[in-house]
């Protein structure tokens, strides 16, 4: 979908109970937006709760070699989890010694991990996006998280945007795309 070669790499996280099939169909809204972009959508192992610490490991080796094979740089990748991948999300935007592009955590909340906060270097630009995903989703406020973000000096912004689809609207699934725009594009214009 990147029309010629990638210019940066969105990484599209599901949730337990969800399937990188079905996550992968959000590049075809967000496409036009963002039309020098290759989408991925890997398949996540979710058979417990306690899994974020092992998965951020290995999923950072999975984008790194993305990332190489593409020759593309960390500012030139965002990541979108939602539901349990939005916790996942936030961890890779956190731990980075270098800035990821942009990281979009779409759910009802997750608590970040205090080892995550404190070895925050270089954190990404954060959307925290509050939308009704279901039960299995974590139950902590996005705005709960914001705030302890802000006490530790790290940036985040927050958008409500409560719908149907993957817990978005219309006009939800439009705001994230132009954040992802905004924060990966212009640097690495077309």
């Amino acid at each position: 979908m990147s029309c010629g070669k990638a210019k940066y790499l969105v990484v599209l996280l599901h949730g337990a109970g969800s399937s990188a099939d079905e996550i992968i169909d959000l590049s075809l809204d967000w496409a036009p937006t963002l039309n020098k972009a290759e989408f991925l959508a890997p398949e996540l192992p979710w058979p417990g709760r306690d899994m974020e610490a092992g998965l951020v490991d290995g999923l950072w080796r999975y984008l790194e070699a993305a990332l190489a094979a593409k020759r593309l740089k960390h500012a030139q990748l965002a990541v979108v989890g939602f539901a349990e991948a939005a916790g996942l999300a936030l961890a890779l935007g956190l731990s980075q010694a270098e800035p990821l592009g942009a990281v979009v955590a779409v759910g009802r909340g997750a608590k970040p991990r205090p080892e995550s906060i404190g070895a925050a270097r270089h954190p990404a630009p954060l959307l925290l996006v509050s939308g009704h995903i279901g039960p299995a989703a974590p139950g902590t406020d996005w705005r709960e998280t914001a705030k302890d973000l802000q006490k530790a000096g790290i940036a985040a912004e927050y958008l409500e945007a409560p719908g149907d689809y993957f817990g978005l609207d219309d006009q939800g699934l439009a705001r994230i795309a132009d954040y992802l725009r905004a924060h990966i594009a212009p640097s690495h214009p077309a």
